[in-house]
């Protein structure tokens, strides 16, 4: 029995534009392939390289430039950050087509690694820049002084090797060892993913919910979305710890967009949390940050019954650390279809396995073992040899089975998610109104009127509780579950007792008041024959027209004269401000004159605010 091993090979020297601080690091040894008792390791895909990148007070508005000759990826490590309120730092692409922006105030998306010292606060890393180039800017103006720890420091970052440098070290046998051909089963009968997308639309279509993972030091698997909710599996051998998820990142379509064509743009999430993980069935479950951004890759689910012998089966995944690919057919399977050759086996532990001769290399490692009748994942693939093999998912999911309710998850199998919508109304002993609805699980968004009708849109299946709120009342059910499943759910009513201002409403004012170069402008809103005080999220929706919202102070002011920070300076170089702030104003009273005060603290750019509106 063999498994996917990796030998790291140094890549090409990396040329730094602010020093010159790498040099090229020797060949490592290949070692003997280790014993079948041995754990596994991941592919490696990328090398640490050294830096020596310090940015300062007197750095604002200079790029820098973290340049390698054919990378397809730069991630910096982040050894100390610490910034002055006002100051943003940019981690981009150069077309800026990829934009981090992290401040004392938010980061963006971005990893934290407690091994590498990392607290994902003074110390993280951002994330990777697809390609060769990763630039480097602080942008803003400091509100405040500039204290002597404050600054940015990058000691390393992680360069991908390219996809000929991997194609070029799995020629050379480098790349994983002696086992990366012993997985491939005669001839490699492999194809990109986009090859099949006419020729075998289901499996194309089964291949969207499998990621590429990128691991902390450079290591690498497959990895795959499970079930409508925020779920990941992957091997326990390429990632087992909480800080190894953490650590990680999770790239989807990275892929060609056509068969023999050029990459697609993948789609980046950091792991989050693990869920659970064994070493015998060798998996890892797991959430991702952001999860929403990654929904409309879809979603595989179980299949739980014993697999029979000569069932037809397919594996997506990123083998050799490729773009990915898919397994279809088999040579040793007559040119058909891939088929269960061994419907249980020994892997880590007496039959905990199926057997197969899909091809695979390291870096399949995690890849799902999707059964043809059902479209569903079989099997976890971990194990290369001269029969490949993936642990039983009939062992699998009853240790896992509490994180997805006791459910067995269903894959939205063969189309792009349905979403579906929940509608009904609020009615109270004032007239009627929402302020607004808390979903509990999924994700949603909510519109309202005055008439109290409400809807949330954007719903996959699942189920949800909705609970109901507004200033003064007590409602009627408390909440509701909802279950959606296949059509838009209607009628979710609720009927609220108490005294309060008598339903929602909002306030807009939509002229437009022009922003000059170092000057302030405000947007009056009146508001009049109201009860009671505001709410502790009240949306304060916003519409500016900027070339450059990092000059942008935006305030909300009460009545009363009390103001409430809206934007301070931060988004950088990107136009306009376009969102709608959630405010606590549970302390204000609701009459009198609301104003949207806007403040161009810089040269050079201007604009106008062109509406906005308060809810109450």
């Amino acid at each position: 029995m063999k498994r996917h091993t990796s030998a790291a090979r140094r890549g090409a020297h990396a040329l730094f534009a602010i020093a010159a601080m790498t040099c090229a690091l020797p060949l490592v040894a290949q070692a003997a392939p280790p014993a079948p008792s041995a754990k596994p390791a991941p592919l490696r895909v990328a090398e640490q390289r050294k830096a020596d990148l310090r940015i300062g007070a007197t750095a604002i508005g200079r790029t820098y430039a973290v340049r390698t000759t054919d990378a397809t990826f730069v991630k910096l490590h982040f050894d100390h950050f610490s910034l002055p309120d006002g100051v943003t730092l940019e981690v981009f692409n150069p077309a800026r087509t990829e934009v981090y922006r992290y401040s004392n105030q938010g980061l963006d998306g971005h990893t934290v690694d407690r091994e590498m010292g990392q607290n994902g606060r003074t110390s993280f890393s951002a994330m990777s820049i697809h390609g060769p180039v990763a630039l480097v800017r602080l942008v803003g103006t400091p509100t405040g002084a500039w204290k002597s720890s404050d600054g940015v420091r990058v000691s390393r970052y992680l360069q991908g090797y390219s996809e000929r440098k991997l194609r070029e070290l799995q020629i050379d046998g480098l790349l994983d060892g002696s086992l990366g051909t012993r997985s491939i089963i005669g001839t490699d009968d492999k194809r990109a993913a986009a090859c099949y997308s006419s020729s075998d639309p289901a499996a194309f279509d089964r291949s969207r919910p499998v990621a590429r993972l990128v691991m902390s030091g450079g290591g690498l698997c497959t990895t795959w979305r499970v079930g409508a909710d925020n779920r990941m599996f992957t091997n326990n051998h390429c990632t087992a710890t909480a800080s190894g998820v953490a650590a990680s990142e999770v790239w989807f379509n990275y892929q060609l967009s056509t068969c023999g064509g050029t990459s697609a743009t993948p789609t980046k999430v950091a792991g989050d949390q693990m869920l659970a993980t064994n070493t015998t069935l060798d998996y890892t479950l797991y959430t991702v940050k952001n999860f929403s951004t990654i929904a409309s890759f879809g979603y595989l689910g179980l299949e739980t019954r014993a697999a029979t012998l000569n069932e037809e089966i397919m594996i997506a995944g990123h083998p050799g650390g490729r773009q990915k690919e898919l397994s279809v057919v088999s040579d040793r399977d007559g040119g058909g279809r891939c088929r269960v050759n061994s419907a249980s086996t020994s892997g880590n532990g007496t039959n905990t396995d199926i057997g197969y001769y899909c091809d695979t290399e390291g870096g399949s490692s995690g890849s799902p073992v999707i059964a043809r009748a059902s479209h569903k994942a079989i099997a976890l693939h971990h194990l290369g040899g001269s029969m490949n093999k993936g642990a039983k998912m009939s062992l699998i999911w009853p240790q896992v089975s509490t994180h997805f309710g006791g459910v067995v998850p269903d894959g939205d199998n063969g189309t792009t998610p349905t979403t579906y919508s929940i509608s009904g109304t609020i009615t109270t002993s004032a007239g009627t109104g929402i302020a607004g609805v808390t979903v509990s699980s999924g994700s949603a968004s909510a519109t309202t009127s005055s008439s109290g009708a409400y809807t949330l849109s954007g719903l996959s299946n699942g189920t949800y509780t909705l609970t109901p709120s507004l200033s003064g009342y007590t409602f009627s059910p408390t909440s509701r579950s909802v279950t959606v499943s296949s059509a838009n759910v209607t009628g979710q009513n609720f009927t609220g007792t108490g005294s309060g201002s008598g339903g929602v409403q909002t306030y807009s004012n939509g002229t437009d008041y022009t922003i000059n170069d170092n000057a302030t402008v405000s947007s009056p809103i009146a508001v009049s024959g109201r009860t009671g005080n505001g709410q502790a999220s009240t949306p304060v929706a916003v519409n500016i027209i900027h070339t450059y919202r990092g000059d942008l102070v935006v305030d909300l002011v009460a009545p009363d004269g009390s103001v409430y920070n809206l934007l301070n300076r931060s988004g950088g170089s990107a136009d306009n401000v376009n969102q709608t702030f959630n405010v606590n104003l549970s302390g204000e009273a609701l009459n009198g004159t609301w104003n949207l005060r806007v403040r161009d603290a810089a040269t050079a750019d201007t604009g106008r605010i062109d509406s906005w509106s308060i809810t109450f």
